[in-house]
């Protein structure tokens, strides 16, 4: 039997759910439950959950039963370790939904376009059907080449991304981050996305009072795909290599460019817990940011599309016609 996957708004319901419970004095057994009793829909997955945690495995890792991402795993592994578990939960729960309302906006934004390119084709289809396309093949200006050329284009332009898409899945995580700080916009937000993953380990850490040798091998204990585990790795070998501190941070584009700003002072190690949080919170807002950007953005491009595509398919109609026109 298929496991059915929650989708990602299912997902920070639930963890926003739990983690509010959690935060306010339910045991997690006591969380699960009612959750369980108000989502009924959740019954498989809150089993499936309990099962996990009956076999003494921690709540982090049971939670892999709700489809979240191996990152967002991570950083709750890592909380529940060594931080607030419940705040963190929250938190990665609000930026999932976060994630979620950005990406039904920019869904919600091409999918206009895309009905009217299906409608234009269809269109287009219907006029062959019917033999207009005779007429327009008469004529001296054929303009279906070159609406049927745009459409080609469109679909292989998509192709190529998604076959990029998932090249670069297989790739480290050092190396997606080399790419993407060569795309312009997007590039911002993937790395803007990992620089706050960072300044949340590296809060938590700091919070405990882990030295760097400590960070180093708490985080080479995640699975070895994972970034905690990658950027650990180079950062351990450049140290061993003789490499200082400050020169890897500002040498590698997954550490923020403000964190060796902010060790080169030399502040003590309750005012660095505070710079770190606070550091993290402007990396998020950085990040809302420049996702807003980009749809901004999206809209006036789509509808300078869709215009110049209505254009092409009624000169493609209409010119023809005018031709035949002067000819009686």
């Amino acid at each position: 039997m298929v496991k059915k996957r929650l989708s990602r708004f299912d997902q920070a319901k639930i963890m926003i759910q739990l983690g509010g419970m959690i935060e306010n004095g339910f045991t997690i057994t006591q969380a699960l439950t009612f959750i369980k009793m108000v989502f009924p829909r959740y019954s498989e997955k809150i089993n499936m959950i309990n099962y996990h945690l009956e076999n003494g495995e921690t709540l982090s890792n049971a939670l892999v039963e709700l489809g979240i991402s191996q990152n967002i795993l991570d950083q709750l592994a890592m909380a529940d370790a060594h931080g607030n578990f419940a705040k963190s939960l929250i938190n990665f729960g609000k930026m999932l939904q976060y994630r979620n309302q950005q990406l039904k906006k920019i869904l919600q934004l091409l999918s206009y376009p895309v009905f009217l390119l299906i409608m234009l084709g269809g269109l287009q289809w219907g006029l062959k059907i019917v033999g207009f396309s005779e007429i327009t093949n008469n004529s001296n200006l054929n303009l279906s080449t070159l609406t049927n050329g745009g459409l080609y284009l469109i679909i292989v332009f998509f192709l190529f991304c998604l076959i990029c898409f998932y090249l670069i899945q297989h790739f480290s995580i050092i190396k997606q981050l080399q790419i993407a700080n060569k795309i312009p916009l997007i590039g911002k937000i993937f790395c803007y996305y990992y620089h706050y993953l960072v300044m949340f380990d590296l809060t938590l850490f700091v919070n405990n009072g882990f030295s760097i040798n400590q960070m180093i091998e708490i985080c080479q204990t995640r699975p070895p795909k994972s970034y905690l585990y990658q950027i650990s790795f180079i950062v351990k070998k450049d140290i061993l290599n003789g490499k200082s501190l400050i020169k890897i941070l500002q040498h590698y584009s997954f550490f923020p460019p403000e964190l060796a700003q902010i060790i080169t002072k030399g502040i003590v190690i309750n005012e660095l817990k505070i710079e770190f949080a606070e550091l993290s919170k402007v990396i998020f807002q950085k990040l809302v940011t420049n996702i807003e950007k980009i749809i901004n953005k999206i809209q006036p491009l789509m509808f300078i599309f869709v215009g110049f595509c209505i254009i092409i398919v009624y000169l493609n109609i209409l010119l023809p016609v005018f031709e035949m026109m002067k000819g009686i």
